[in-house]
């Protein structure tokens, strides 16, 4: 009787163990992935406001030549003007 408490004592303490075990890997991964979408989300944010400011750049740009292409065909008037009054 004797050895058959002490076997399943032994089972019970490697059962524990093993779960024990089990449950840190579990949380080890588990705080790897919130740390990795931690950093992922922060990329993200990076990028957002990267994206932000390359939209603004190109907006203005585009009105620059939409600016441009409106004084050149002012120009071009003036020009087809002068050149039939010669």
């Amino acid at each position: 009787m004797k050895l058959v408490n002490k076997d399943i004592t032994a089972i019970v303490l490697v059962a524990l163990v093993s779960i024990i075990t089990i449950a840190g890997a579990v949380a080890s991964f588990y705080g790897a992935f919130i740390s990795r979408q931690a950093v992922v989300e922060t990329q993200l944010a990076h990028i957002r406001d990267e994206l932000t400011a390359i939209s603004a750049t190109i907006s203005e740009r585009e009105d620059r030549v939409q600016d441009l292409s409106e004084r050149l065909s002012q120009l071009e008037v003036r020009l087809n003007y002068y050149v039939r009054m010669e």
